[in-house]
């Protein structure tokens, strides 16, 4: 028997899932992340676009034009109108 956050029981950890809308396999990744049982049922759902933009945030790319080639910086923006 399972149980949420709210009290509602369900037989298996799918029914569960099921009601909160929400894959197996996501709510499972989220209390891997550390949530809780209700942040990992009731957390929204990032965009593409909201994944795209934290993985260039953190790996470096969209912080402005330039590009490092060797040792030389250029900016992208400038070399494209040429």
């Amino acid at each position: 028997m399972y149980k949420d956050h709210e009290g509602n029981q369900f037989r298996t950890k799918g029914e569960m899932c099921d009601h909160w809308k929400i894959t197996h396999s996501r709510f499972n990744n989220n209390l891997k992340k550390g949530m809780t049982l209700e942040e990992a049922l009731t957390a929204p759902k990032m965009s593409p676009s909201q994944a795209g933009k934290l993985g260039r945030d953190a790996s470096g790319w969209g912080r402005g034009n330039e590009i490092l080639i060797g040792n030389k910086e250029k900016n992208h923006a400038s070399n494209s109108s040429k």
